[in-house]
């Protein structure tokens, strides 16, 4: 019994042993920053399928693993062996760039077999990458790479350029920088007489372009002495109609003025006239009405008497005179007595 365990303990040992053995010789483990490809070398060749990183089951003598770079790669062109690049002008100009590259995503199997590995990928790209900054680059002018926005659409264009050549082989150019730019003397040269020359021309137009300005300065000066002038006598002429306006209403307003007095004291003395003629007639009245009264006061039997009174007061008849404030004039008698006659 106890042998029996031994042995079949012993049996599992060796399985495990050659599990371990077989799983040492028969895989194999790609990197994290690697792509594996797996080729059959039994008459298959390249599996198309990227191996993802991780464990491989690489059997010896049947497979083959190859890695691949995946990650970002760059080309540079700098110091010794800057990108020496002739013009439209013709004049050499050394560019010291780098081009970024890298692996399309799943096509690092049909990369490895159309161009190889790693080595021949980045000789593959620096070669088409030299022909494409020579179609593109070499259209400009030298003194086009002096500014900033034409280099950067130049290395756009580039980029794109170069795309386009390797858009079969699953390489993509990611961008394109110029650090650098190095010009021959002689064109140096001929840059700084070009430069002073636009300068010189530059100020030449700068003058004739003030003496413009300032002929139109002087212009607008006298248009603009004139257009004040016009508009000073507008506004004196403006004053003048307005003070004879003023003055016209002025004298309308005053003949108005002593119209309306004149017919208002006509009207105030056609009022007091008749305020007075009626004052006189009610005076009028009030004395007729007066004089009625007296009358019909001595109609009655004193009135009568006092008007026989009044009559005989102060009578003269002849050298005689009768004052009844010493007798009655009533009393006959006595008057016909003094008067010579008999009142018998």
């Amino acid at each position: 019994m106890i042998n029996t365990q031994r042995i079949a303990g012993a049996g599992i040992v060796g399985v495990i042993v050659v599990l371990i053995i077989v799983a040492a010789t028969c895989t194999e483990i790609v990197p994290v920053d690697k792509i594996g490809v797996k080729s059959n070398q039994l008459g298959k060749g390249i599996i198309e399928k990227d191996v993802t990183p991780g464990l491989c089951l690489v059997i010896p003598g049947v497979h083959k693993l190859s890695l691949l770079d995946p990650t970002v790669q760059n080309i540079n062109f700098s110091g010794r062996n800057a990108f020496p690049l002739t013009a439209s002008d013709q004049f050499i100009t050394l560019l010291d760039i780098s081009i970024f590259y890298r692996i399309e995503k799943g096509y690092a199997w049909n990369v490895y077999q159309n161009i190889g590995g790693n080595s021949s990928i980045r000789q593959l790209f620096k070669d088409k990458a030299r022909e494409a900054i020579t179609r593109v680059m070499g259209q400009m002018k030298t003194e086009d790479f002096y500014n900033s926005e034409k280099r950067l659409e130049s290395s756009k264009a580039t980029i794109k350029e170069l795309n386009e050549a390797l858009k079969k082989s699953h390489i993509n150019a990611e961008s394109l920088l110029i650090r650098k730019v190095e010009f021959q003397d002689k064109f140096e040269n001929r840059l700084v007489a070009k430069q002073l020359l636009g300068q010189r021309q530059l100020l030449n137009k700068s003058k004739e372009l003030r003496e413009r300005e300032r002929s139109k300065t002087q212009m607008i000066q006298r248009d603009t002495m004139f257009l004040i002038k016009q508009i000073n006598e507008q506004m004196n002429r403006a004053i003048v109609n307005l003070k004879a306006n003023n003055k016209a209403t002025i004298a309308q307003i005053t003949a108005d003025a002593d119209l309306k007095s004149k017919q208002l004291l006509a009207i105030a003395d056609r009022i007091r006239r008749e305020k007075i003629a009626e004052g006189e007639k009610l005076k009028l009245i009030a004395k007729a009405k007066g004089q009625k009264a007296v009358n019909e006061a001595y109609r009655s039997r004193g009135g009568k008497l006092l008007l026989t009174r009044k009559m005989v007061d102060n009578l003269e008849f002849g050298k005689i005179e009768i004052n009844t404030n010493r007798m009655n004039p009533f009393d006959v008698n006595n008057f016909l007595n003094l008067l010579g006659a008999d009142g018998r």
